[in-house]
C-alpha cells in the first residue's frame, strides 16, 4: 500500500502548481484534510495516542476549531469539563489548556517554557519533541542577548532624543488625512469628497510603523516616504495572507502562500538595502542599523532586530481601540484632553505660536511617561477589554506537576489571556470599561501573579513597551487636541456602548518566522461588527 506521505508526493507532483490553483478551494480543502489526517495519525507516536486525553474524536476536527474558533473552543470545554486543565490533540502535537493563578505562574516564568518553540504550533511546522535536539535552539542565553539588543536600541537617552523627530513624523502622516473624514475604524475612509482612502487601522498603523522605523533602522529609510510605502505595504500582505488553511498546510500551493512569499522578499530586499548603506557610510550615526553594526552584529541578525521592530502592528490597533473608547467614553476622553494640555502648561511656554507638534516635542520623556495616570489608565483597560488572545509555550525540559494535572515535557501549553482579564474575583464587572481600575487604592491588576498580560508577564515582557506607549501617547495627543471627532452608528446617532470584540478572530498571533527565530506578536482582537463610524474634523490648537 502506497504510504500517505508517498501519496502526498504523488498527488503534488502530478498536478502542477498552477493547476492546484486553478482547482475549486473546497476540492483543495477536502484533499488537504484528508492528506493531513492520514499524515498526522501515521506519525502521531504510540504515547501521544494511548494518553489519557480529555477530547476525543478526529484530530483535524480539534484542530480546526483551535485554529478557527479558538476563544469559544477554550472556554467551551473549560465549562463542560469544569476542570483547570484539558488536553487535546493539534495534528499529532499534545496540548494542554491552562486557567487559573499556579498555570499562569508556571507559564510565563518557568523557565522550561519556551516561546519561541511555543508558537511554532501556530506556523504548521512544529517538530516532534525526538526530532528536537534542546541545546542547540539557543534557549536562555540566545534569548537573553536578542533581548539585549533590543534593549541597546530602546534605551532611554535613544528614545528621549529622538521625541521631536517623531512629533515631526506623525505631524506630517496626520496632515496627509485631510480637514475631514468618515471611518468606519477597521475598514476604510472615506474624505468629504467620498473618495475612498486607506483603513482606519491602517492610517494609526501606519503612523505607528513610521514612528517604529524610525526608531528600528536609519534616517534614510524613515525619510523616504516612497520606500515605507512599499516596506508598510509588504508587511500588511504578510499579515494578511495568513488563513487556518495556509497554517494547516503550509505546503499547499495557494495564492495565500505567493503573497507571502513575494512580501517576505520584498522586506528583506528593503531592509538589506539600507543596511548595505550604512556599512558604506564613512559617517557613522545614532540609528539603530549604526548601532548594531558597531556592536559587530551580522547583517542577518540586524535584519531579523529591525524588521521585528519595525512589524510590530499592535500599537496601531491598541490606537485605533483607545480612540473609539475615549470616544465614547466623553467623560474619559475630557480627562485626556486636560491631562495633555496640563503636560503643555507644565513643559512648554503657554504664550508660545508654535504648532502644537512643537509644543509636544519638547515634552521629556520622564513627563510622558510619569505625567500622564489618565491616560495610563486608558491604555491599560483598553487592553484588558480587548486582549483576548491565546498565548501559546511549549515544556521544553521535564515534567511539571500541578494540582490539576501533569505537563509533560514536549507538551504544547495554550493560555487564554481571558482567563485574568474576565476574571471577576480580580476585575467586578469585567465587562465595563474603568480606567480607574489601576488607581493607587484599587490596583486590581495587583489582587494576583501576572494580573495584565497587556504587555506581556514573567520572563517574556514586550521589551518594546517603552517605546510603543511613548508612540501611542504622542498619537493619542496629537489626534485628540488636533481634531474634534465622535462615534456614530449607521443612521447617524452617538454610539453609546462600545462595538464587540471578535474575540475568535485566529489572526490575534501574528508571527514572523525569520532566519529560525520566531517572534510573536499578540494582538488584538478586531471589533464583532462594523455598523458604527467615526467622523473627525481638524480644529484649529
Amino acid at each position: 500500500m502506497t504510504s500517505s506521505t508517498s501519496l502526498a508526493r504523488t498527488l503534488l507532483a502530478s498536478t502542477a502548481p498552477d493547476d492546484l490553483l486553478k482547482l475549486s478551494y473546497p476540492v483543495l480543502l477536502v484533499l488537504g484534510i484528508t492528506i493531513l489526517s492520514l499524515v498526522a495519525w501515521k506519525f502521531t507516536p504510540g504515547t501521544i495516542r494511548k494518553a489519557n486525553l480529555d477530547l476525543h474524536g478526529p484530530p483535524i476536527y480539534h484542530t480546526w476549531l483551535f485554529f478557527k474558533k479558538r476563544y469559544d473552543f477554550i472556554w467551551g470545554n473549560f465549562r463542560r469539563n469544569g476542570r483547570k486543565m484539558f488536553r487535546f490533540r493539534v495534528l499529532h502535537h499534545s496540548v494542554v489548556a491552562l486557567t487559573g493563578e499556579e498555570a499562569r505562574k508556571i507559564f510565563f516564568s518557568d523557565q522550561s517554557m519556551r516561546l519561541g518553540e511555543g508558537y511554532r504550533l501556530l506556523v504548521g511546522g512544529a517538530p516532534r519533541m525526538e526530532d528536537i535536539d534542546v541545546d542547540s535552539i539557543g534557549g536562555d542565553t540566545e534569548d537573553a542577548d536578542f533581548i539585549r539588543r533590543v534593549h541597546l536600541l530602546l534605551q532611554k537617552d535613544r528614545i528621549s532624543d529622538m521625541i521631536p523627530v517623531l512629533c515631526d513624523d506623525i505631524h506630517r502622516r496626520l496632515e496627509e488625512w485631510g480637514t475631514k473624514g468618515s471611518v468606519q475604524p477597521f475598514r476604510e475612509v472615506y474624505d468629504v469628497s467620498g473618495q475612498k482612502l486607506m483603513s482606519f487601522v491602517v492610517n494609526l498603523s501606519q503612523l505607528a510603523f513610521q514612528t517604529t522605523v524610525r526608531v528600528a533602522t536609519c534616517r534614510e529609510l524613515a525619510e523616504d516616504t516612497a520606500t515605507i510605502g512599499k516596506l508598510a505595504q509588504a508587511f500588511w500582505d504578510f499579515e494578511t495572507s495568513t488563513s487556518v488553511v495556509s497554517l494547516l498546510f503550509p505546503w499547499l500551493p495557494s495564492f495565500a502562500r505567493r503573497k507571502r512569499h513575494t512580501a517576505t522578499i520584498t522586506i528583506y530586499g528593503i531592509i538589506s538595502q539600507f543596511v548595505g548603506l550604512r556599512r558604506g557610510s564613512q559617517s557613522p550615526s545614532s540609528d539603530a542599523i549604526d548601532i548594531l553594526i558597531s556592536e559587530g552584529v551580522s547583517d542577518e541578525i540586524i535584519f531579523v532586530l529591525t524588521t521585528v521592530l519595525a512589524g510590530v502592528s499592535n500599537t496601531g490597533m491598541n490606537i485605533c481601540w483607545n480612540l473609539i473608547y475615549l470616544g465614547i467614553y466623553g467623560e474619559w476622553k475630557a480627562k485626556v484632553i486636560a491631562e495633555v494640555r496640563q503636560l503643555l502648561a507644565n513643559h512648554t511656554d503657554a504664550s508660545s505660536t508654535e504648532p502644537l507638534h512643537k509644543r509636544l516635542s519638547i515634552i521629556p520623556l520622564e513627563a510622558w511617561e510619569d505625567e500622564m495616570p489618565a491616560l495610563d489608565g486608558v491604555i491599560r483597560e483598553t487592553l484588558r477589554m480587548t486582549m483576548s488572545s491565546t498565548a501559546m509555550r511549549r515544556n521544553m525540559q521535564r515534567d511539571i506537576q500541578l494540582s490539576s494535572g501533569t505537563l509533560r515535557r514536549g507538551d504544547f501549553l495554550a493560555y487564554s489571556m481571558a482567563d485574568v482579564h474576565e476574571d471577576p474575583e480580580l476585575y467586578p464587572n469585567p465587562e465595563v470599561f474603568d480606567p480607574e481600575r489601576y488607581e493607587r487604592g484599587r490596583e486590581e491588576d495587583k489582587r494576583a501573579a501576572f494580573g495584565h498580560l497587556g504587555f506581556g508577564a514573567g520572563r517574556h515582557l514586550c521589551p518594546g513597551m517603552r517605546v510603543a506607549k511613548v508612540e501611542m501617547k504622542i498619537i493619542i495627543a496629537l489626534f485628540l487636541l488636533g481634531y474634534e471627532y465622535g462615534v456614530f452608528d449607521k443612521q447617524g446617532c452617538i454610539l453609546e456602548r462600545p462595538p464587540g470584540v471578535d474575540k475568535n478572530n485566529y489572526l490575534q498571533a501574528r508571527m514572523f518566522l525569520i532566519f529560525q527565530r520566531l517572534v510573536a506578536q499578540v494582538n488584538q482582537a478586531r471589533p464583532t461588527e462594523q455598523s458604527y463610524y467615526i467622523r473627525y474634523h481638524k480644529v484649529n490648537v
